[in-house]
């Protein structure tokens, strides 16, 4: 239930949000993959469920865990998956 509302949230958002992805080379991102961790840093943000390795290292702040754990899309959208941690606010 709060997987689909907050999907909605980041869907109507989206054009928008997708600028802060970081554009290293010409490849393309998984958007999906970056919509998924987003909606998992605000139902872990919400304590709703926990998110896994990647997703617990940007809630600590923890940059060594971040870079460990982050893929190639993942790290070329932090300043998405910051921004999403701090600002994007969800009603239960």
């Amino acid at each position: 239930m709060h997987y689909q509302k907050i999907g909605k949230l980041l869907d109507s958002k989206w054009d928008s949000l997708r600028k802060m992805i970081t554009s290293i080379d010409e490849t393309s991102i998984d958007e999906n993959h970056v919509k998924s961790i987003c909606i998992s840093i605000i139902q872990e943000k919400y304590r709703i469920c926990h998110g896994g390795s990647f997703v617990h290292a940007i809630m600590e702040n923890d940059l060594d865990g971040v870079l460990s754990h982050g893929d190639r899309d993942c790290l070329r959208a932090l300043k998405l998956f910051n921004y999403a941690k701090k600002y994007i606010n969800y009603e239960l």
